[in-house]
């Protein structure tokens, strides 16, 4: 059998830490420091303390709820940590939320076994490697976004780097892709993800079941039970199961183990939808340039795109939720402006009832485009440009466009600027020594004998 299941299953099981250059080590300890610090400040959130709560009440010892000195079993922990770094929407970014259904599943799956610093780092680069070759072979037209929009490919980021980091042969690799595939939750993020009139006030699109999913999936094929070992092969492939119009199975493997996709995965400086990104940067670089005062500014208009063709919800300057807030232009826009510092503070109860905040919003004009194609090169995938005009009371107007949002490949947040986002979103956790000590264990994390080292840090004891 030579197969595109198999040359991927291969990868997983086949490649060890050695394989990789530095520069794609270096990428996938800044990808786990993010994940880790979306975490902890999705867990002194509202819904994500509920989930952790929920899921600590389940029982299990096998690995650490982020941000507590809570445990849970593989699955279970992989699942709220999944919730965790996705609630705040500020995890990364690059055909879905990759490090959110790759990163805590590794990590747990990595405590759990006791596994080393090496380990889990090449658990997490095949995850991302997987993950992005399976969601660029999927095309599905925006006609078809319209009607059945999902991530059930993110179960393969959680099923490689669980098999990964558990060591799995070919075999059971292949078994694992199999049960994940045949059994990936089919989404709703129509319903779920901010786009419906009346969002959920607490549940967010479902990566955490891809996560659960696919570390089930991995522990299910580790003690000997059995899935097709052609996932992705032929009519009745993965892509059909996901709704897609068609596959290009070249991509699933196309320079496998030579390119590193990793590398294209981009960083979000602010706490709502991606594609608001460029809109923000121009708002706050106008405000910042010409030392616009807020209480100067008559209106606001952003013109952007978007990834659907209705995205009246996103124009919405009074979001009742906060789902409904990080989807909300005019309402994200308001609270960059009020100074807050992304995380948390975004979608707390209090800012959603700012009246300053709410005033600013009113004056916020959005527009969108669909975006033409969500598939293409990582250059087109990040480019969400932005024309943004403020007007002032004293009846000047200012403009400014942005193309790639900062924390993009082509606009990348800095090592200081990646820093300072994990530290501010771990102090709502952690003692600033403790935090320290997490990042400096995580830059030196090919050197960390057990897992268990790094997850022993990541706790409240406050």
């Amino acid at each position: 059998m030579n197969t595109y299941t198999e040359a991927l299953a291969r990868y997983v099981a086949d490649t060890d830490f050695s394989d990789f250059p530095t520069t794609i080590v270096s990428k996938a300890k800044r990808c786990i420091l993010d994940s880790v610090g979306c975490t902890l400040g999705g867990y002194v959130s509202d819904p994500g303390r509920k989930v952790a709560d929920l899921i600590c009440s389940l029982g299990g010892s096998d690995a650490t709820i982020i941000g507590s000195r809570r445990k849970a079993s593989l699955p279970n922990a992989a699942l709220a940590n999944t919730y965790l770094a996705n609630v705040l929407d500020y995890d990364d970014s690059y055909r879905g939320h990759p490090g959110c259904t790759i990163v805590p599943p590794a990590l747990a799956g990595a405590e759990m076994t006791h596994a080393s610093g090496r380990e889990l780092l090449t658990a997490v680069i095949v995850g991302y490697e997987v993950h992005s070759r399976v969601a660029r072979a999927m095309y599905t037209s925006p006609e078809t976004v319209d009607k059945i929009d999902g991530v059930a490919y993110q179960t393969f980021g959680s099923v490689a780097s669980s098999s990964s980091v558990l060591s799995l042969s070919l075999d059971a690799t292949l078994d694992a892709f199999g049960i994940a595939g045949a059994t990936a939750p089919v989404q709703s993020n129509l319903k779920t993800g901010g786009s419906s009139d009346s969002p959920p006030s607490t549940m967010k699109v479902g990566f955490y079941q891809c996560s659960s999913v696919g570390t089930m999936s991995a522990l299910m094929a580790k003690k000997g039970i059995g899935g097709p070992h052609d996932i992705f092969e032929g009519e009745t492939g993965f892509w059909r199961m996901t709704g897609a119009d068609k596959c290009d199975f070249e991509e699933l493997t196309y320079n496998l183990g030579k390119e590193y996709e990793i590398t294209n995965v981009a960083f979000k400086p602010y706490s709502c939808c991606r594609w608001f990104h460029s809109s923000l940067d121009a708002v706050l670089f106008i405000i910042q340039e010409h030392g616009v005062k807020i209480e100067k500014v008559k209106e606001i208009r952003a013109e952007t795109m978007g990834g659907k063709r209705n995205l009246e919800y996103m124009k919405n300057p009074r979001p009742t939720n906060f789902v409904a807030a990080e989807f909300s232009l005019p309402y994200s826009i308001a609270v960059a402006l009020a100074g807050l510092k992304p995380g948390p503070d975004w979608i707390s109860t209090e800012t959603m009832n700012n009246r300053v905040i709410l005033d600013t919003a009113a004056k916020a004009v959005c527009s969108f485009q669909q975006k033409s194609s969500m598939s293409g090169s990582p250059n087109e995938i990040h480019r969400w440009p932005a024309n943004v005009e403020i007007s002032v009371k004293d009846g000047s107007h200012l403009s400014k466009r942005i193309e790639h949002p900062k924390g993009s490949p082509q606009n990348p947040l800095s090592e200081e600027e990646l820093k300072m986002k994990f530290l501010r979103l771990a102090s709502h956790i952690m003692s600033q020594e403790d935090a320290n000590g997490l990042l400096e264990m995580v830059n030196r994390l090919e050197q960390v004998d057990d897992v268990g080292e790094l997850t022993n840090l990541i706790g409240n004891k406050r």
